[in-house]
C-alpha cells in the first residue's frame, strides 16, 4: 500500500456504533491508538465513563431513529458496526431485526 493511501486511512473519519459496549471500546481505542479520527456513537442512557480519557467524538442516537443516524455516519468513510440487541425472547424479535439488521447503517 502506498504511503499516501495510509495517510489518508488515518486521517479518514470512521463512525463505531456500540461504542461502550465490549467490543466497542476495544475497537474505538484500538483506532484512536492508531491515530484514527473516531465519532462514537451512544444512546442516551450510555455510560461513557470507560472511555474518558480516549479522544473521540460523541455522538447520541438510537440505531432506529434514521435521521440521526444518517446524521452520525455523515462524514465518515468507514462505519464499524459493534452495537447489537440480543434477546432470545419472542416478543423481542421485532425489536432485534430493527436494531440488528434495520439500524445497520449502509
Amino acid at each position: 500500500m502506498e504511503l499516501s493511501v495510509v495517510r489518508s486511512m488515518s486521517n479518514s473519519r470512521v463512525l463505531v456504533t456500540g461504542a461502550t459496549g465490549f467490543v466497542g471500546q476495544h475497537l474505538v481505542r484500538a483506532l484512536v491508538d492508531s491515530g484514527r479520527r473516531v465519532r462514537a456513537l451512544k444512546r442516551s442512557t450510555s455510560d461513557t465513563s470507560d472511555l474518558k480519557e480516549v479522544d473521540c467524538e460523541w455522538v447520541t442516537a438510537d440505531l432506529e431513529d434514521l435521521h440521526l443516524l444518517k446524521d452520525a455516519v455523515r462524514g465518515c468513510n468507514v462505519v464499524y458496526h459493534a452495537a447489537g440487541l440480543a434477546s432470545f425472547g419472542q416478543l423481542q424479535c421485532q425489536a432485534v431485526y430493527r436494531v440488528n439488521v434495520q439500524g445497520t447503517p449502509t
